[in-house]
Parts: structure tokens; C-alpha cells; sequence
């Protein structure tokens, strides 16, 4: 799938924090095959630039202008309600605020739907449950 994400208030919020589980959800993106196109905003462009120094550019093939592109996405992630007058299917994603939204889930509950969509099954593992062992796997 060709996936659509906005950068301020989707991935990041106004004073530049990172949305929670942005790293885990853009690798399994790609992971799955996807391709991902950031989309370029019309007043602020410093969001791409945060992303670049926290290293997470890397998971985009390029960057949608505000005039559009010739590029039509099959999915859309974004807090920017424009996108979805039309006939584009995605995922309106709350416009994030890092102090207001500490337990935010909302990149994990898209990539579940982008799961569903493409047929794969089965929610992302758990991020808080990462390296732990039951009795069993110690026996």
C-alpha cells in the first residue's frame, strides 16, 4: 500500500515531541511492505526536520508537496481533516499533544486497521511486555 502520513499534530506535536510508538509502527510499516510518503505541511516545515535528527526519515520514500502529487495514497494518516472529504480511505487520527495524550495509542490502533486491510492478522505485539519471560522458559 502507498500510506500517507501528516507530520505536525499526526507524528509529532506543536513543541516537536514524538508521538508514542512512531519508531515501532513506521518499522513495521515498512516491515510489511509498505511504502511511506510523509506529507509536506503549507506553514511549518521543522516537523521533517525533527524526524531526520531522530532518525525515523529513513522510513519514508519522500515527501508529498501541499500542492499535491501525482502520487494517490491507498491509506492516509492524519490529525488534518481535509483528507478525508473525499474518497481516500485512512485513519483521522486525533491531533496529538504529548502532555495531554501520555497514554496515547492511536499510530497503533492505524496500523492495526492498515493490518486488517492488507490481510494480515493479528494485533503488533505489546511494547510492554518486551524481554520478559514466564517460569516455564526457565525450567
Amino acid at each position: 500500500m502507498i500510506i500517507f502520513l501528516g507530520c505536525r499534530g499526526t507524528l509529532l506535536d506543536r513543541a516537536g515531541n514524538l508521538r508514542r510508538h512512531i519508531a515501532f509502527v513506521l518499522q513495521q510499516l515498512v516491515k510489511d511492505g509498505h511504502r511511506l510518503f510523509l506529507l509536506e505541511s503549507v506553514t511549518d516545515d521543522s516537523g521533517h526536520q525533527i524526524l531526520k535528527e531522530q532518525g525515523l526519515s529513513k522510513y519514508f520514500e519522500g515527501m508529498i508537496p501541499p500542492t499535491g502529487s501525482s502520487l494517490t495514497p491507498d491509506y492516509v494518516i492524519d490529525a488534518n481533516p481535509d483528507w478525508f472529504q473525499g474518497q481516500t480511505p485512512g485513519f483521522q487520527i486525533p491531533y496529538y499533544n504529548y502532555y495531554t495524550m501520555l497514554e496515547d495509542e492511536e499510530l497503533l490502533e492505524a496500523y492495526r486497521q492498515i493490518q486488517r486491510i492488507s490481510g494480515i492478522l493479528g494485533p503488533p505485539p505489546r511494547m510492554d511486555v518486551r524481554g520478559l519471560t514466564s517460569q516455564s522458559d526457565n525450567s
